[in-house]
């Protein structure tokens, strides 16, 4: 298959599975063109922090064939999925087409939500936030994916595309703490938050050093 190929529907899911070629990764990377958001549910309901900071196509580590199979590792995701453990709920096209998938505008109120677990949610700031960085008078939500990673992690992603023509993906995640799985990946989760942190204040004190 070419690289440049649009990815099937499959393809995604295997993605979104953390079990995926490198071929394949690739090519679903290539087609994510917008904002590429990842925080847990009290993350995004977190005002003190701007939505920004979890778009990881403008953080110092952007996600990429690397970042990607480290999440894999890290998050033991991958394990997860390869040993049988992995269960899905919904893997859904809802459709580019006219009519189809849920469009959202300027103003709109609409809190996004998980058809199989309604904490797992984005609210609406998410949205304004894709539509105001790009311009875009309409967002219209076309794929999602619903997971959960050996009862540790449940996890929705949610395939956006913006009237600039932009394919923004964005993740809400819930994790389980009660479970090893759980509180490991969660250890794993503060530490990838810390080196994010520090990276934007060196890039931040670097940035001060030049002007000055």
């Amino acid at each position: 298959m070419e690289q440049n190929e649009v990815p099937s529907l499959n393809d995604y899911q295997r993605f979104h599975g953390m079990l995926c070629g490198v071929e394949t990764t690739q090519r679903v990377l290539q087609s994510f063109n917008g904002s590429a958001l990842f925080a847990s549910v009290n993350d995004y309901a977190n005002d003190r922090k701007a939505i920004e900071e979890y778009d990881y196509s403008r953080t110092p580590v952007k996600l990429n064939v690397f970042t990607y199979y480290l999440l894999v590792l890290v998050s033991l995701t991958g394990i997860s999925t390869a040993v049988g453990l992995t269960r899905w709920h919904v893997a859904l096209d809802e459709g580019e087409s006219e009519g189809a998938g849920l469009v959202m505008t300027k103003g709109n109120t609409l809190t996004i939500a998980s058809k199989s677990n309604p904490s797992l949610k984005i609210p609406t700031k998410v949205i304004e936030y894709l539509r105001s960085r790009n311009n875009a008078s309409q967002i219209k939500l076309i794929r999602r994916f619903e997971v959960d990673f050996a009862q540790y992690l449940s996890v929705v992603m949610f395939h956006f595309r913006c009237d600039q023509g932009m394919l923004h993906l964005v993740e809400v995640y819930e994790l389980n703490q009660t479970t090893w799985r759980g509180w490991l990946a969660s250890f794993f989760e503060k530490l990838i938050q810390w080196i994010m942190r520090s990276m934007h204040f060196l890039n931040t004190f670097r940035e001060g050093i030049k002007k000055h």
